[in-house]
């Protein structure tokens, strides 16, 4: 197996501080959920249980929630370590002509959503509108297109992520690769059920 040598043998904590902190984290992440589920359906008698609530916040959510939701979906971490490398490269000049590339995308995505979201008040998802517009055809190929831009996406998320872990404590690849989303896979496979 070839051995990669990341950050020139310079490690900020210990194997075991990285591990710590990616299960911790994952189980930090998964308690704070599952409280906030419990609190808002205890309190706000909302439950995340119905599609309709899951998919469209009960169709609650303001123009300007909808246009920051679209601001946070594009602020990926894989663009937030590839802006402080190019700070750290070429100064500060090199984040602000990154992020003023980018700008314009976000601008541009969160009028097509609130337009969207004006037009097509009662659809789910993307997928709705393209299949009411365009028909089955154009559905299917959509519906291919979102797969794979997921997949390359969460991938390249996953990797970014679990090369800053081995960066920073020297923890193996493959672990942090698989330890990463586990959380995610943990919060899932739990029976909510039973903490209701």
């Amino acid at each position: 197996m070839v051995s990669i040598n990341i950050g020139n043998g310079i490690q900020l904590v210990n194997q075991a501080t990285g591990y710590g902190t990616v299960i911790g984290m994952s189980v930090l992440f998964t308690i704070i959920i599952l409280v906030a589920v419990k609190v808002q359906k205890m309190y706000l008698m909302e439950d995340s249980g119905k599609s309709e609530m899951f998919m469209v916040a009960n169709r609650s959510v303001g123009t300007g929630l909808t246009a920051s939701a679209v601001f946070s979906s594009w602020m990926w971490v894989d663009e937030t370590v590839f802006a402080c490398t190019v700070c750290y490269q070429y100064g500060v000049s090199g984040p602000m002509w990154y992020g003023s590339g980018l700008c314009f995308q976000i601008a541009f995505m969160a009028v097509i959503g609130v337009l969207a979201k004006i037009r097509t008040p009662y659809a789910h998802t993307s997928l709705e509108i393209t299949r009411k517009r365009y028909g089955n055809l154009a559905h299917i190929v959509y519906i291919c297109l979102n797969l794979i831009n997921t997949i390359i996406g969460c991938g390249g998320m996953i990797l970014t992520a679990s090369q800053l872990i081995v960066g920073i404590s020297g923890m193996h690849l493959a672990a942090a690769t698989v330890l990463i989303p586990a959380g995610g896979k943990f919060f899932n496979i739990l029976p909510l059920r039973v903490l209701y």
